[in-house]
């Protein structure tokens, strides 16, 4: 039996009509192994959804595949008839889509739809279907499973209805599992935990994973073998070692470059210039040509081969051919399956030099990344010495919401989802405010914008309390307070122009009452984030999603602001949007002096921007100071759980991951005590008795923990 499960070859497929059509496929071809797990990775509308979708053979009603091969088990799937085909999908491989919410019906229950995945694949009576059932949600790590069959999508957490998807995909007992970003919406812990959970059962089945994501971290971590894929085509693969050590193709290396951290602080991320290039065009040469600062004339003359630096790593470009001129001369093959393989001395003097011109050496990486850590942390200390004044304090800020049943809706309790919290914002400075999904942190940006009404506290903004003033009496600090949310999308009028939106907050606040000038400082506007003037006349679908967010950003600076809460603006961003918007955030801070209440869960983000960190969870902070002291040692149980989980690409930076025991109490009826005891792996019994009181360290920051070593801790 041959050791390769699923071997992809020349696989093309396009969308739209044959006159013009989107090339979303072009020619890929890869192989995964039983039980490897291989990664394909890269910018959204790069093609790698659509890529796993013509392996399942789902493409939309517009899509066909054109030629090519793919072969799961010696089987040629695109020969199967759609009845033969049926058979395969689910059975011997089975995918997780992106978004759990939207592939799960929301009008059936859970252990319905898992039931109908169990009969078409399985022929059992209907009481060992149930069984079946059961014990499929247990597998993937749902608490009290019995229980949860009976319930529907939207009575679950992310987390949970993304196991849900991964018990479905289970059901039929696949040889090859395609999971399509199935952590990009989660929390670090929740992705460790599905991330784990897909190890466990890889162990204990021998599944080949096909993950698609464009989180390198989770790719270090996870992956044995990667693919990276740019506008429809694989340009480099390697072993993740080898990869990691050393990205052989710009793109690649560009990605990586992009990964923000905290050795970065002082300078820019880097960015890749454009975007994506539009798959309904012909390309003649290297398809990142137009992105690229190594470019040379030979790249755009005809289609790119493929190189082999070493024994573990194959790319499609010219920087590894032996030399542009002798290139050109000696016409080097350019088939798309072809493997030009040079001599051992060859292959070594030519690593040698493209590792110099693509990437650092590794110990001169790490010392550059050390004396860049150590610059990074004195610049924190020196910038802590003056101590700018307060902008913005926050204290025992409260927001319940009341539960109400009954005929006559009396209020049968509350959910306490901000529950005494305390902030200090200074002017010109980051807070980052994390934890996970639930725990409150965007009630708490919308109390302090008076977007939702404060039940109790005070948020004082430059010494007035505007939790306690009037509606009418607020308006005068809306060009202070602006907010940057989530979704770009979801947040802008899809019915009005560019320039409308933008200008709409002058002309509300009375700033720019003639359009003449709104339009010129509009323009600025745009200009400013990077956007250009031309974007006024368009509308917000006519963007791509790091250009929308931009948008957002020109749309909250328009009235001049002082402080911006920014809700998770680069969460849905791939790393070299999320760069420009890093970028663009920190400059117009250092240009504008503004200061931000920056709400994320991605810590990496935490570690490039923020000076301050608040962590928080169900409704409380549990540990708050300055960002290098508090993600470099954390000292409250929940940080550290926090901090371990998150992916890195460098082995020496990983942690051993603190795996946290069930979800998130729900704050309709908090635990007693700590709020964080029944999930604490350090818990005793005092944590159940009263809510520690906050301690303060040496160091300044605040901590909330009853196992704290006050002698030894405490200021």
């Amino acid at each position: 039996m041959s050791d390769v499960l699923l071997h992809v070859s020349s696989l093309s497929a396009q969308l739209g009509s044959s006159e013009r059509p989107v090339r979303v496929c072009d020619d890929v071809g890869f192989e995964i192994r039983r039980g490897e797990t291989v990664a394909l990775l890269g910018e959204s509308g790069c093609g790698k959804s659509m890529t796993a979708l013509s392996l399942m053979r789902l493409l939309p009603l517009s899509g066909r595949i054109t030629g090519g091969s793919v072969r799961l088990d010696g089987r040629e799937l695109l020969a199967l008839t759609e009845r033969e085909m049926r058979g395969v999908r689910g059975g011997r491989m089975a995918m997780i889509f992106q978004e759990p919410q939207t592939s799960l019906n929301p009008v059936l229950k859970v252990g319905e739809q898992i039931a109908e995945a169990v009969r078409l694949h399985k022929r059992l009576a209907k009481p060992a279907v149930a069984e079946r059932v059961v014990e499929l949600l247990r597998a993937v790590g749902i608490p009290d499973p019995a229980q949860r069959v009976g319930e529907f999508p939207h009575q679950l957490s992310g987390g949970m209805k993304q196991r849900v998807m991964i018990a479905m995909a289970l059901a039929g007992d696949p040889q090859l599992l395609i999971a399509d970003e199935p952590t990009t919406a989660l929390d670090v812990t929740i992705q460790a935990q599905v991330l784990q959970l897909l190890k466990g059962l890889q162990a204990q089945t021998g599944m080949a994973v096909l993950l698609i994501t464009h989180d390198l971290g989770v790719v270090a971590e996870t992956a044995d073998r990667l693919a990276v894929m740019y506008a429809g085509q694989i340009v480099e693969k390697a072993s993740v070692d080898a990869f990691f050590a050393a990205p052989a193709h710009p793109y690649s290396r560009k990605l990586m470059e992009s990964v923000p951290n905290a050795s970065k602080r002082r300078g820019k991320l880097a960015v890749i210039p454009g975007r994506v290039p539009p798959l309904d065009q012909s390309f003649t040469g290297c398809r990142f040509a137009e992105r690229c600062g190594d470019v040379m004339p030979a790249c755009r003359e005809a289609p790119i081969g493929w190189f082999q630096p070493n024994r573990k790593q194959q790319v499609r470009c010219l920087l590894w051919a032996k030399g542009s001129a002798r290139f050109r001369e000696e016409e080097i093959s350019v088939g798309t399956d072809g493997v030009v393989e040079p001599s051992l001395d060859q292959g070594a003097a030519r690593l040698d030099a493209a590792t110099a011109s693509l990437a650092p050496p590794a110990a001169e990486a790490k010392a550059k990344a050390g004396d860049a850590t150590l610059e990074a942390a004195s610049a924190s200390v020196r910038s802590a010495e003056p101590d700018p004044r307060t902008l913005l304090a926050v204290d025992g800020l409260r927001v319940h919401f009341p539960i109400q049943r009954g005929l006559f809706r009396s209020t049968v309790g509350h959910v306490k989802a901000v529950d005494g919290v305390d902030l200090h914002l200074k002017a010109g400075q980051t807070l980052a405010l994390v934890g996970e999904s639930g725990c409150g942190k965007t009630t708490v940006g919308k109390a302090i914008l008076r977007l939702m009404p404060p039940t109790d506290g005070q948020v004082r903004y430059n010494g007035v309390d505007l939790a306690s003033i009037q509606a009418g009496q607020m308006r005068r600090y809306r060009k202070d307070l602006q907010i940057i949310f989530q979704d770009p999308f979801a947040s802008m009028n899809p019915r009005m122009l560019v320039g409308d939106i933008i200008g709409e907050g002058l002309q509300a606040l009375g700033i720019e009452q003639s359009r003449a000038t709104r339009r010129h400082r509009v323009a600025a506007l745009l200009e400013q984030v990077g956007i250009g003037e031309q974007a006024m006349d368009r509308y917000p679908h006519e963007f791509s999603g790091g250009q929308r967010q931009r948008i957002c950003i020109a749309r909250a600076l328009a009235v001049d602001p002082k402080l911006i809460v920014c809700d998770e603006p680069t969460s849905a961003l791939d790393v070299s949007v999320q760069a420009q918007i890093l970028n663009l955030l920190k400059r117009l801070q250092d240009e504008l002096g503004l200061s931000y209440l920056f709400i994320t869960h991605d810590i990496s983000v935490v570690a490039y921007l923020a000076h301050e960190v608040a962590v928080m969870y169900l409704g409380r902070i549990v540990e708050q100071g300055r960002a290098a002291e508090v993600l470099d040692d954390p000292r409250h149980p929940y940080t550290q759980a926090l901090l371990s989980a998150v992916p890195m690409m460098d082995k020496a930076e990983r942690r051993q991951i603190i795996r946290l025991e069930g979800d998130m109490p729900s704050p309709a009826t908090p635990p007693a005590g700590c709020h964080f005891h029944p999930r604490c792996p350090r818990a005793i019994a005092e944590c159940a008795r009263a809510y520690p009181q906050a301690r303060q360290l040496r160091d300044g920051r605040m901590v909330r923990c009853s196992r704290l070593d006050t002698s030894a801790e405490s200021a």
